[in-house]
């Protein structure tokens, strides 16, 4: 499951980035803020971002840290 981190820029060039594992040193992706439609709990640490290209289900490290990400990226 692809835990996340994120990077802060330009307001127009905030992304957040993703890694497969948590010890990974390099992110799998990334994922344009801007671009977000909607953000969905899915489980107990897991959210759902969805994006016009796909959607990605990702990881926090657990409930609390899944409100913050949710509460953030709405």
């Amino acid at each position: 499951m692809p835990h996340v981190g994120r990077r802060i820029g330009r307001a127009r060039d905030v992304a957040l980035c993703y890694y497969r594992r948590e010890a990974d040193a390099e992110p799998r992706g990334w994922l344009f803020l801007g671009d977000v439609e909607a953000v969905r709990d899915a489980g107990p640490a897991l959210f759902v971002v969805e994006h016009p290209s796909r959607s990605y289900v990702l990881h926090a490290s657990d409930a609390v840290g899944k409100k913050t990400w949710v509460e953030g990226l709405q």
